[in-house]
């Protein structure tokens, strides 16, 4: 029953935000809605020209009031945008720097700027002088480290730019991606996985991979087990889908003495650009390190690069590689919904001709595609021609085409949500999202209770700390479906000790009790940790995911897990025992992907 108190009645309207119930010795940091009633006049405001925002926490009785600084910003120069994440409600920032001489009635350009590792966004900003043609953004990815523009901070990177766009006057053809260092990573990252949102993008000093940068091993040989997380790595290798960079112009740029991220790693990109892309500029600064001033970003020939490109939006040659529909699935006209084999690339080329009305398509891993021929054919009907199959199609709408073992590939109808696609997928990791709530089990012995009670408390404060995050988390007694409809649910326990498995996975292949998993047809018994995900069966869209054990030693086993660490791969599910703590990856005993059904392999 603790609340906030916000506001004086006098420039903000005060409110009172009852607080959901905090983990004991655990953090929170709740957001609150601010309502400005005017502007502040100079008395109000401190000597540094900021207003002292009054908040004060209550239980039933006042336990502390602080004031919070909220600076006064005059039009024109950079600020903080505040916004509650789709990921956990939790409140992430961005910092913008608004064109020189704004015009609200004006459409400009938007310039995506991504920081460096232990740098903040408004130092990401302050670096860049104003454009007169756009706004420079500059996202968070929720920590000045946080996740290498990768998994979560991708997702803050995507959710600043979706959230910018839609509240501001952006050109659709002028929007481009640029960053440094870590951020210059994030710009090959995200402009290969994501090539038909930009129309052009300048990494600086910019690591490919971690399989480049921190040597991370790939692994030749391995079990059939561990091939799984091999599989899941697939979105780590930036150099897996640079054909994905064809149409995609590009400026790079490098200091030749960098000692932090080696110039070998852009001179490697340009080699292999070299041999298919035709617009792309290579400037190697001499004697240049890491940092050599506000130039690393803000560099003249990048933006005057930058704005002699424009967006075509609508190509007519597409060539597209993803390494999961579920994080990247479209390329302008063209989506994947779903591969024949989940873990692998899949592919698809397309050249279309307006005058004849006819596409060609080549694919590779590509179970199910949708067409959104009318965006670029005059004709009513377009003749398709994919792997070798001749098809006619309306183009008054999409279209999707199913590629099956025997009949090839077939018109058909838009997949039903329960199957397995971009819109809900694995691999695990990707269940953290979608305002997720945690649920612990209270329904266990006082042992087994206070074990997992220790695990939801521990990865609370690794998800705050790492991810700047903020989860929703309540015990099994708390939970019910209708209460939390179209969230992500991660149950911690086993089905013995929390109530809510119950609720959401009768119908799950895999099963955790007390003692022993279910996985299939096969059951294993002992200590054992366990980690899988699966569709809501409530919901179209959601997932739910567990974090399981089957003994109290099993749940502190389970801290060992590190997916909380951009990089790391985690399969759909990992049966995992103690010996993984004296063995490592061999203490794995089983892990895998569910097919495009959501059954085992084998028809489980």
């Amino acid at each position: 029953d603790a609340v906030l108190e916000v506001g004086d009645s006098e420039i903000f309207e005060q409110i009172r935000i009852p607080l959901d119930p905090i983990l004991p010795y655990g953090l929170a940091k709740p957001p609150f809605p601010l309502k400005q009633l005017r502007q502040p006049h100079s008395e109000e405001l401190d000597e540094k020209g900021a207003y002292k925002l009054p908040v004060t926490l209550s239980h039933n009785e006042t336990l502390q009031t602080v004031k919070y600084s909220l600076s006064v910003r005059p039009s024109g120069t950079p600020y903080k945008a505040t916004r509650l994440s789709a990921i956990d409600d939790s409140v992430q920032y961005d910092s913008v720097r608004p064109p020189r001489d704004f015009d609200p009635e004006q459409t400009y350009a938007l310039y995506l700027t991504l920081h460096g590792a232990g740098v903040e966004a408004t130092g990401q900003i302050a670096a860049y002088s104003s454009k007169r043609d756009g706004f420079l953004v500059a996202p968070t990815n929720r920590r000045p480290y946080g996740f290498d523009w990768q998994e979560w901070g991708r997702l803050d990177a995507l959710e600043t730019l979706d959230l910018f766009i839609a509240s501001h006057r952006i050109d659709p053809t002028r929007i481009y991606l640029t960053g440094h260092s870590m951020g210059g990573h994030g710009t090959w990252y995200l402009g290969m996985l994501y090539p038909s949102r930009f129309g052009a993008i300048a990494p600086s000093a910019g690591w490919i991979s971690f399989f480049s940068y921190s040597h991370l091993p790939r692994s030749s040989e391995m079990t059939s087990t561990l091939n799984a997380f091999r599989w899941a790595q697939l979105e780590n290798d930036t150099l897996g889908f640079i054909e994905n960079a064809t149409d995609l112009p590009i400026y790079i740029l490098h200091g030749e003495k960098d000692d932090n991220v080696p110039v070998k790693e852009s001179r490697r990109m340009v080699a292999k650009l070299e041999g298919f892309h035709n617009d792309f500029v290579y400037h190697e600064q001499p004697g240049a390190g890491h940092w050599w001033g506000n130039d690393c970003v803000d560099w003249m020939p990048l933006f005057e690069f930058l704005r002699r490109h424009v967006n075509p939006l609508y190509p007519l040659k597409i060539q597209f590689k993803t390494p999961n529909p579920a994080i990247s699935a479209s390329h302008a006209w063209v989506t994947i919904h779903s591969q024949i084999s989940p873990g692998d690339f899949s592919t698809i080329t397309a050249d279309a001709d307006p005058r004849r009305g006819s596409i060609r398509i080549s694919t590779d891993n590509v179970e199910r595609v949708e067409l959104r021929s009318g965006d670029i054919l005059p004709q009513n009907e377009a003749e398709i021609q994919i792997d070798g199959t001749d098809l006619v199609i309306s183009t008054k709408s999409s279209v999707y085409l199913l590629k099956s073992a025997t009949q090839g590939w077939q018109v058909t109808e838009e997949p039903a949500a329960w199957l397995k696609g971009d819109h809900r997928s694995g691999p695990f990791k990707l269940v953290f999202d979608k305002r997720m709530v945690w649920v612990y089990g209270t329904a266990g012995t006082t042992e087994e209770n206070a074990a997992i009670l220790a695990k939801v408390r521990y990865d609370a404060q690794v998800w705050w700390y790492r991810g700047n995050g903020n989860v929703t988390i309540i015990p099994d007694s708390q939970f019910s479906p209708d209460r939390f409809r179209e969230r992500n649910v991660i149950l911690y326990g086993n089905a013995d000790t929390n109530t809510a498995f119950g609720k959401l996975l009768a119908d799950c292949p895999i099963q955790v009790y007390r003692n022993k998993v279910q996985l299939g047809d096969e059951l294993y018994e002992g200590e054992l940790g366990i980690l899988y995900l699966y569709p809501r069966p409530d919901s179209d869209d959601n997932l739910v995911g567990v974090i399981g054990m089957t003994t109290p030693k099993a749940a502190r086993l389970s801290l060992q897990a590190r997916y909380f660490i951009s990089g790391v791969a985690c399969p759909d599910y990992v049966l995992f025992g103690l010996e993984t703590l004296s063995h490592g990856m061999e203490g794995v005993m089983e892990a895998g992907y569910f097919d495009n059904g959501w059954k085992l392999s084998g028809g489980e």
